[in-house]
């Protein structure tokens, strides 16, 4: 038994699509850089940023620390994952991105990346898995 690439295939591409959304950090991404499409934003403002959502603090009061944190899993974990399935592109100029807001709104991922309060995040981080496994 062999291991496949999962690239190539529509069912591989639809598998790293929801898997990819299945994060909630990853739709914290999507929707701060939505907010900012298509002018783009910058990895270093994105960081702060996420890390003021996660941590529930206004910009002002996000710390070197917690911008640092947020810039590390950026680079390392959630962008990777985003631009591989094919969600975010870096611009020449180093901003991020949508990809094609069409079809980000065609598969209700604006709904998957609001972040109202009534959003229960691990029932959207279920709903999104569900179809990202291939069974």
């Amino acid at each position: 038994m062999s291991n496949t690439a999962r690239s190539g295939s529509a069912a591989a591409t639809r598998d790293e699509l929801f898997d990819a959304l299945a994060d909630g950090r990853r739709r914290t991404v999507l929707r701060l850089v939505r907010d900012r499409t298509p002018q783009g934003i910058g990895k270093d403002d994105l960081a702060l940023r996420l890390a003021a959502v996660t941590a529930e603090k206004e910009l002002a009061t996000v710390t070197d620390d917690d911008h640092h944190r947020a810039l590390v899993a950026l680079h390392h974990r959630l962008l990777p994952r985003l631009t591989d399935a094919g969600l975010l592109e870096e611009t020449d100029d180093g901003l991020l991105r949508l990809v094609d807001r069409r079809m980000i709104d065609g598969l209700g991922v604006e709904t998957l990346c609001s972040d109202s309060e009534g959003t229960d995040a691990d029932g959207t981080d279920t709903i999104s898995e569900a179809p990202a496994d291939g069974r």
